[in-house]
């Protein structure tokens, strides 16, 4: 069980730091879709990709100490910092290897911004679905769709 929660410290160590909860969501999402072995189960959210359990094993690497939360508030919303702490990186040594195969995925992943984000899922998530140049409707049903396993 605790393997899961060490893939995600091992990938944002390899990251070096994920600012927000949405990317970090998007991020992982993307790296399961390319074959990384992590094991959250996604569904469609107003946002994008959501994943219940990567929010709860977040939460829970913070309560344990291996991952350090900062809030950043930006005036009309709050940002989220995540960091790995010194006993994270003990705690990702439990790990035989990195989930990560080449760390510069997570680096060129980081460093893009929230708006690459919204394209590359749909570039993931609605082109496999037929859902490019269909309206904003009809995009959204179909990857609804996509995530429960159904075609429109």
């Amino acid at each position: 069980m605790l393997q899961e929660h060490a893939k995600i410290v091992d990938f944002i160590a390899t990251a070096d730091g994920i600012t927000g909860r949405k990317k970090l969501q998007k991020m992982i999402f993307i790296l399961k879709k390319m074959g990384v072995p992590f094991q959250e189960k996604y569904e469609f959210h107003i946002y994008g990709p959501y994943s219940e359990e990567l929010t709860a094993r977040i939460e829970e690497l913070c309560d344990m100490g291996f991952l350090s939360e900062e809030l950043e508030d930006k005036g009309s919303y709050v940002r989220y910092k995540y960091n790995v702490t010194q006993e994270g990186k003990d705690f990702r040594g439990t790990l035989k290897e990195s989930v990560i195969d080449n760390p510069q995925i997570a680096a060129k992943l980081n460093e893009k911004s929230s708006r690459f984000f919204g394209v590359d899922v749909d570039a993931f998530v609605l082109r496999p679905f037929g859902a490019h140049g269909t309206n904003r409707e009809t995009a959204c049903r179909q990857s609804e769709a996509a995530f429960h396993g159904r075609r429109n």
